[in-house]
C-alpha cells in the first residue's frame, strides 16, 4: 500500500511539474485547430498572435532547460530570463518558418505557418517533459551523505550566459535568413501566363484573328501557352468549355469538350496544340479556357480556376 502511495505520489508530482507543458500543448493544438476552422476574425487574433510570440519559444527553451531555477540556483536562467528567451526564440522561429515556407508551394500562410510551429512546439514539449522526468525534482538534488540540498549559490552565472548566447544566435540566424532572402534575385512576385494564340498563314503565333463561327461537326485548331513564373515545378491543368448563356450571363447549355494535364518546370512555357471541336449550336457561345494548379475541380468554372480566357464565337448547323 505505502509503494502504491509513494508511486502515486511521484506521479502526481511530475504531472504537477510538467503542468506548464500540458499548457502549452493545449494552447499550440487550439492555435491549428482555430486557424483551420477560422480562416480571420477576432477568435483566430485572440489565439494565433500569442501562441505566435510566445508558445513555440517557451516549448523550445523548456527542452534546453528543463530544470527550474531555485531560489539559489544560479546555473539555470530565472524565470524572467526564461520569459525573455521564450519571445525572443519564438520570433526568430516565426521568421525562419515563414522565409523557407516561401520556397515550397504552400507560402507563407497562417495555417502552414501555425502548423510547423505547432509541430516544433509538441515535440520540444515532449523532449521538455522527458528530460524533466529524467531529472526528477526541477529544483532540488540528492545526495546520499547529506541528504536533500539545493545547488550550490557559487557554482557562477552558467544558466545567465547559456542563455545570452542563445538570444544571440536565434538574433543572428533570423537576421541572416531574412538577408539571404533579400539578396536572392530570382525572388519576387510568382504568377502564371495564361495565353491563347492562333496560327497565321506565314506560321507565326498571334494573340489575335481568333474564329468566329465553326461549322458543328468541325474543328478549328488553336494554342494556348502557360508560362510558370511560381519559382518551382508546378504541374497544371487546362479545362477546355463552350458555354450557351442566357441574358443574365448563366449557362444554358454547358459542353467539357477537353482537358489537357502537364508538368512545367520554373521559368519554362507550355505551348499545346488543340482542336476545338464544338458540340452545341449557337449564336454567341463563349469558349472558355480554365488553368488549374494540380487536378480540376468537380465542376470546373471560371470562379474556381486559378487562371482563365475566353473568345466568343457561333457555332452553325452543316
Amino acid at each position: 500500500m505505502g509503494q502504491r502511495t509513494l508511486a502515486m505520489d511521484g506521479l502526481s508530482g511530475f504531472v504537477g511539474r510538467v503542468a506548464d507543458l500540458i499548457a502549452v500543448a493545449i494552447f499550440a493544438v487550439l492555435a491549428l485547430a482555430v486557424t483551420i476552422l477560422w480562416t480571420a476574425g477576432v477568435l483566430q487574433a485572440v489565439i494565433v498572435i500569442p501562441f505566435l510570440l510566445l508558445i513555440p519559444g517557451y516549448a523550445v527553451v523548456s527542452a534546453l532547460f528543463p530544470q527550474q531555477a531555485g531560489p539559489f540556483d544560479l546555473e539555470v536562467p530565472s524565470f524572467f530570463e526564461q520569459a525573455f528567451l521564450a519571445v525572443t526564440t519564438s520570433i526568430a522561429l516565426a521568421i525562419l518558418v515563414g522565409i523557407n515556407l516561401e520556397f515550397t508551394q504552400w507560402l507563407i500562410r497562417p495555417q502552414p505557418v501555425v502548423t510547423v510551429l505547432t509541430a516544433i512546439s509538441l515535440v520540444s514539449v515532449a523532449i521538455a517533459g522527458y528530460r524533466r522526468w529524467q531529472i526528477g525534482d526541477p529544483s532540488y538534488s540528492f545526495d546520499n551523505d547529506s541528504g536533500l540540498r539545493r545547488p550550490d549559490a557559487k557554482s557562477g552565472g552558467t544558466g545567465t550566459r547559456l542563455a545570452s548566447l542563445a538570444v544571440v544566435v536565434a538574433v543572428l540566424t533570423a537576421v541572416l535568413s531574412v538577408g539571404v532572402v533579400a539578396m536572392d534575385p530570382p525572388r519576387g512576385e510568382k504568377y502564371t501566363e495564361f495565353g491563347l494564340l492562333t496560327e497565321l498563314d506565314d506560321g507565326s503565333l498571334v494573340a489575335d484573328e481568333y474564329p468566329e463561327e465553326i461549322t458543328l461537326g468541325e474543328s478549328e485548331d488553336l494554342y494556348f501557352t502557360v508560362t510558370n513564373q511560381e519559382k518551382q515545378l508546378v504541374e497544371y491543368t487546362v479545362v477546355v468549355t463552350l458555354s450557351d448563356l442566357n441574358e443574365d450571363g448563366e449557362p444554358i447549355k454547358r459542353a467539357e469538350l477537353n482537358t489537357y494535364r502537364n508538368s512545367v518546370a520554373a521559368g519554362e512555357t507550355w505551348q499545346r496544340e488543340h482542336s476545338v471541336r464544338p458540340v452545341i449550336e449557337g449564336e454567341n457561345l463563349r469558349l472558355t479556357y480554365l488553368l488549374y494548379k494540380s487536378t480540376k475541380p468537380a465542376q470546373p468554372t471560371a470562379e474556381n480556376s486559378y487562371r482563365n480566357l475566353h473568345i466568343w464565337i457561333d457555332v452553325t448547323a452543316n
